[in-house]
């Protein structure tokens, strides 16, 4: 799989190999972040399309029908305008004026009928009509705009050359994904494949901590993580088996941090000590425990699964050396044993080298792209470099901040 970027916020061009496992390195504020984000956004797109138009249609749906059939909103109401919505079917389901009239009249309770005449009926059925009629194109664009102005906060282009069209372009296996965006608005979308695998974004170990909070529903990203954490929906008896077993050859690494599982009891998350029968909400854990835990929940309740994509942007900020060099190696087995997509940010020597010996160590280090960022010609765009073949310009990176220190130490001293 490879991402194309150009002129996307302030990432100036990257062409970045996603296969296994791609670590991106560099300074604060050089586009590492967006590189996920973007990814994150393509893959679930059609998640979010899907609930959009459902949500949207049922929205004007409902509104219909108040304003000619019910003329009042009332709760018992929504029993009945939940099973036209169900009946229709939109978008799947092509939908004539016969088959609307014929679904009302099955629907709606004759004590409420027989005070409606065909003609309002009949203008209720054009509305609806009307509604259903908009194309899908005109649709995909419109969404498209909303969805990466969400994630994005409507800073798509260029920030130093708003002139320029943004591009995305996603290849897998010959085929293509191409976006582009003007003005911050979609200007263009076509694709030659559908997204079959799920992408999860992890960026705060914190996110534990809003379980059971109101969500900021504007926030997709926020949203979609708690979800796919609380959901067991997507736990298939097959799949359980297969996870567990593969499980059992990465639980050496999670039980070297935590001997303990997670339930789930009185609507409320714990984890389980199982040396001591000790029980902790889960928001009372440490934020490096909560790394852990995010990723043990999703493997065993069946949310991530083979050949998904995995997103981490800086996982080691809350976690001791000594735990990241344990998170790289969980991370390497996951895409032995499942397969990931894993893009990884990182400002960590010690992580970095990690991932660097693990995938040495377990067979996948032909499967690892190592990318830095680079300031264009402006000084203000950023741009993306492969350094497989010389990660000691990473390393310099790194370690620059120590010589600094260094060089201050030697200072005093000699004064």
């Amino acid at each position: 799989m490879k991402l194309k970027i150009s002129n996307f916020a302030k990432i100036e061009e990257a062409d970045i190999k996603i296969d296994g496992i791609t670590v991106i390195c560099g300074d604060n504020d050089t586009g590492k972040s967006t590189v996920g984000k973007i990814l994150f956004s393509i893959f679930n797109y059609d998640i979010f399309k899907c609930n959009r138009i459902k949500n949207d249609f049922r929205g004007k749906l409902y509104e219909i029908l108040i304003r000619y059939i019910f003329k009042k909103v009332e709760y018992h109401y929504f029993n009945i305008m939940n099973d036209i919505y169900n009946n229709i079917n939109y978008p799947s389901n092509e939908i004539n004026s016969d088959n609307l009239i014929f679904i009302l009249k099955r629907s709606i309770p004759d004590k409420i009928l027989q005070n409606i005449k065909d003609e309002t009926i009949y203008k209720a059925v054009n509305d609806i009509l009307n509604v259903m009629s908009v194309s899908e194109d005109k649709l995909t664009f419109e969404i498209m705009n909303d969805y990466f102005g969400n994630i994005f906060e409507n800073q798509i282009n260029n920030l130093f050359n708003k002139n320029a069209d943004t591009e995305l372009e996603l290849e897998i296996k010959n085929q293509k994904m191409n976006i582009k965006f003007k003005n911050d608005e979609c200007i263009k979308f076509n694709s030659d494949f559908n997204i079959i695998h799920n992408a999860f974004y992890i960026d705060n170990p914190f996110i534990v901590n809003y379980i059971n909070s109101d969500i900021d529903a504007y926030n997709f990203i926020l949203e979609k993580t708690i979800h796919d954490f609380i959901s067991d929906e997507n736990k298939n008896v097959f799949d359980s088996v297969k996870n567990k077993e593969i499980l059992e050859k990465v639980y050496d690494v999670l039980n070297s941090v935590m001997n303990a599982k997670i339930i789930n009891k009185d609507d409320d998350f714990y984890l389980h000590y199982n040396d001591n029968d000790v029980e902790i909400k889960l928001q009372n854990l440490s934020a490096g425990l909560k790394s852990f835990v995010i990723i043990k929940r999703l493997l065993e309740n069946g949310s991530l699964n083979e050949k998904d994509v995995l997103i981490l942007d800086e996982p080691e900020i809350h976690l001791h050396p000594k735990w990241q060099l344990v998170y790289a190696e969980l991370i390497v087995l996951l895409q032995k044993y499942f397969n990931l997509t894993i893009t990884i940010t990182t400002h960590s020597h010690y992580f970095l080298e990690a991932i660097n010996i693990f995938s040495k160590k377990h067979n996948v280090d032909k499967r690892v792209n190592f990318y830095i960022t680079e300031l264009s010609e402006n000084k203000c765009n950023v741009m993306f470099r492969n350094v497989n073949d010389n990660l000691d310009l990473i390393y310099k990176k790194m370690y620059y901040p120590l010589e600094i220190l260094n060089n201050m130490r030697y200072e005093e001293e000699m004064k």
